[in-house]
């Protein structure tokens, strides 16, 4: 399906055991995608979250957002690309790429632990054009116990990565 011009392309509340498969979301002023609360185990695939306006993330998910599987999906033209606020997410084969400040925020007030990043690009594109951003990747220097796993993915050198979240006790990537 396709959704553009809301506040929200999609935004499902304390959702569990969902899947959202090919909808290409843009245009929206908050976010394409919005997992609120306690969203897990939810699969998010093949999705295009493009051009959100004013705050626009491509993809947030908030509040205890843990063990979701995100796996082929494009996040460009946003503000923020994704924003992951929660423990044991995966994510496979996402290209999040010429967004805002940041391409990935990896955030939680008590630690995003156990968060995986295999096989993605962190500013490039799918085909492995160079498009980078402010930071390829944020962890929150508010939050303890950070941990972040990188598994054979790209992670632009021009844009980087922001450690000022690797300050905590426990932080690394």
């Amino acid at each position: 399906s396709s959704v553009h011009g809301g506040l929200d392309g999609i935004y499902l509340t304390n959702a569990s055991n969902n899947i959202l498969a090919w909808n290409v979301l843009y245009g929206n002023t908050d976010a394409g995608m919005y997992l609120p609360g306690t969203a897990t185990n939810n699969t998010m695939v093949s999705n295009v979250l493009i051009n959100g306006a004013q705050s626009g993330i491509g993809m947030a998910l908030s509040g205890n957002s843990n063990g979701n599987l995100i796996v082929s999906n494009l996040s460009f033209r946003n503000d923020y690309g994704m924003i992951i606020r929660g423990s044991n997410n995966v994510l496979i084969a996402d290209s999040i790429y010429a967004n805002g400040p940041y391409d990935a925020a990896f955030a939680h007030s008590n630690g995003a632990t156990g968060n995986v990043c295999a096989a993605c690009n962190l500013g490039y594109s799918a085909t492995g054009l160079s498009m980078p951003d402010g930071h390829e990747v944020s962890l929150s220097p508010n939050g303890p116990n950070q941990t972040l796993v990188f598994k054979n993915s790209l992670i632009n050198p021009s844009a980087g990565v922001d450690v000022s979240g690797l300050n905590q006790t426990g932080g690394y990537w």
